[in-house]
């Protein structure tokens, strides 16, 4: 697959990876560049991870400066290339504590990566958060409020971001589900965690699969009336 440029939101937001960027399989990945440090958010597969990793240093960004991998749930395709990066840059991975054993153990059901007919290479963990709600994670220069949001994965985050411009974003993994017994879900918890969120104030939404820019509280609210079981 012919990759495609990295998409810029905003003067350090940065769109990097993607079903319509590298691979088919990849949720879209995130980049936050700031002070001369990069964090990424979610890996993709990994299938098309040098693909990725082009589309960051077209972006003017040298890859030993990507200092962080923040991961936003336990799903392959938004870690199966944690590893790979990790290699790549030398970058402290995080994740919630409650999906940590997926990435680190390599388990296929549990990350569906059984779904796309795959494996997941397995990936230490650097920090595992224990929020339980919210909390605030500085990374040099880089502030993001963290929200745990179980529902899709039991340890599902949001990251709650205030870019240069003055944008709020918010980084929301698969917000969407779906949902399965598989993978731990629980459509309760889902809808908490939804309800939670919405009482942000929400410029741009980065979700695992969609990008929302205009009314992307309307768009999370909609999502109430379609819920995903698969």
């Amino acid at each position: 697959m012919l990759a495609l440029p990295s998409i810029k939101l905003l003067n350090d937001v940065y769109v990097v990876a993607g079903p319509s960027l590298t691979h088919l399989y990849d949720a879209y990945a995130y980049l936050i560049v700031r002070s001369g440090t990069a964090l990424l958010i979610d890996a993709g597969s990994g299938l098309a991870v040098e693909e990725m990793f082009r589309n960051i240093e077209d972006i003017g960004v040298k890859l030993q400066t990507v200092k962080y991998l923040v991961i936003t749930h336990g799903h392959y395709d938004h870690i199966g290339g944690a590893g790979k990066v990790k290699e790549k840059t030398n970058c402290k991975v995080i994740m919630h504590k409650f999906d940590a054993d997926i990435l680190e153990e390599g388990k296929t059901v549990l990350s569906a990566a059984d779904f796309y007919g795959e494996s997941l290479e397995p990936c230490e963990v650097d920090l595992k958060l224990e929020t339980k709600d919210r909390e605030v994670l500085e990374l040099e220069d880089i502030v993001l409020e963290v929200f745990h949001i179980p529902g899709h994965t039991p340890g599902s985050i949001a990251l709650y971001y205030e870019s240069l411009q003055r944008q709020k974003v918010l980084f929301g993994g698969d917000l969407h589900g779906p949902f399965s017994s598989k993978w731990r879900s629980n459509v309760e918890q889902w809808k908490k965690s939804l309800k939670r969120l919405l009482e942000l104030d929400i410029s741009i939404l980065c979700e695992g699969h969609n990008i929302v820019e205009e009314n992307p509280h309307k768009w999370i609210k909609e999502l109430f009336k379609n819920i995903i079981q698969v």
